[in-house]
């Protein structure tokens, strides 16, 4: 059996140990990110969804595969924080970006006609309100057995 192939199953039998959420969490960022990347295959849709999402809204799960990876095959806390930290950035950058876009110098809404300028009263839902809830199911899992210190 070639390497591929052993780390392939080792993966997947690590992703069916760890928690629940860590595993929906996982499948949320690949879908997420393959949505971020909708701009390469499907620019009007892309266009549609950016007025909710902002430039980089939902290109910060596909950033956090790697983190996620980690958490999901280490049972340990350190890849949990790492991952608690990156969403914590993630709720921050969606504040600015807020606070940008309804108190900064160019007040755009969501009839712009560009629609890489567009912002809809949304967008905070989907810049602050889901990486905020995804970072206090995650920071569940830190005073789990699960997530010990080894």
């Amino acid at each position: 059996m070639s390497d591929t192939g052993t780390a392939s199953v080792r993966f997947r039998d690590q992703f069916k140990a760890a928690p629940m959420i860590l595993r929906i969490y996982f499948a949320f960022a690949v879908i997420a990110g393959a949505l971020s990347l909708s701009s390469f295959y499907a620019r009007p849709f892309y266009e549609k969804l950016l007025p909710y999402t902002g430039w980089m809204g939902l290109l910060f799960y596909l950033m956090t595969l790697g983190t996620a990876r980690q958490a999901v095959a280490d049972p340990r806390r350190q890849p949990l924080l790492n991952l608690a930290t990156t969403l914590a950035l993630m709720v921050f950058f969606g504040w600015f970006d807020f606070y940008i876009q309804t108190h900064g110098p160019s007040l755009r809404g969501p009839d712009d006609p560009n629609p890489y300028l567009a912002y809809h009263p949304y967008r905070p839902l989907v810049t602050i309100l889901i990486p905020a809830v995804w970072l206090l199911l995650v920071a569940s899992l830190l005073p789990k057995r699960w997530a010990k210190n080894a």
